[in-house]
């Protein structure tokens, strides 16, 4: 007999098989130091603090963070263009005072693929060409977001190396205000750099707050229904 599945199962089941999802982490549910991510592909991941809550791992803003492991997944080019992509989160900060990284590709002080994170409490997505800090792209939604709520956020990229390709999503609604570059960017590179989670490696730019689930996908960038399905049923945990 088949067995049916409610729609919040089905969309988890969809997740777990979707070979676009290059990462998805319900931080609600694994409570160990080391644990699998529920795609397709199983990453190894490793807790540092980061403690488990029954709404997603809580981040302390000075030492807690998730190592993910640098995989060719996380890097968002072909070796020659950039490529399209998606990243989405449940975020609910406690401090947004200075940079609180959601999750990136950065070895700091050095060099940098892509951040996403919390530049005093706003909503940033930036790609670097990974030799110069001064060669970027980005966009930031200027308005503060919320301490005393859970929030859906998303940053999407075209993969068009232009910052005009760059979105932001804040609870379903595009929120992107102002896009930013600097010097000449010709496109990621990928660097033997871990994604990480709740920090940037140096400096050590920590979140504070929960972190409830994240995805991350890769090729192609998430369609407009998808957006909208993905928000939808996912909120009912947050509310």
């Amino acid at each position: 007999m088949t067995q049916l599945l409610m729609p919040r199962q089905k969309l988890q089941k969809e997740f777990m098989l979707d070979p676009s999802l290059a990462l998805y982490l319900p931080l609600y549910e694994p409570d160990g130091v080391s644990f699998m991510s529920k795609d397709r592909y199983g990453h190894l991941c490793t807790a540092s603090g980061a403690l488990w809550t029954p709404q997603g791992r809580a981040f302390g803003g000075v030492a807690d963070y998730i190592d993910c492991g640098d995989k060719d997944l996380f890097s968002f080019t072909d070796g020659v263009t950039d490529i399209p992509f998606s990243i989405e989160a449940w975020i609910k900060p406690d401090n947004i005072a200075g940079t609180r990284q959601i999750c990136s590709k950065f070895k700091g002080g050095i060099s940098y693929e892509w951040v996403f994170r919390l530049t005093s409490g706003k909503l940033t997505i930036a790609l670097s060409d990974s030799a110069n800090f001064g060669n970027r792209i980005g966009r930031q939604y200027n308005t503060v977001i919320s301490i005393t709520a859970f929030s859906h956020v998303m940053a999407i990229y075209d993969g068009t190396e232009l910052e005009g390709g760059l979105s932001l999503y804040l609870n379903g609604i595009r929120v992107d205000d102002t896009a930013f570059s600097a010097g000449v960017y010709p496109g990621m590179t990928n660097l033997a750099h871990p994604l990480e989670i709740g920090r940037q490696n140096q400096p050590l730019e920590y979140f504070s707050g929960t972190i409830g689930e994240l995805r991350i996908y890769r090729y192609p960038a998430l369609s407009v229904g998808e957006r909208i399905r993905n928000y939808q049923m996912t909120k009912w945990r947050y509310q």
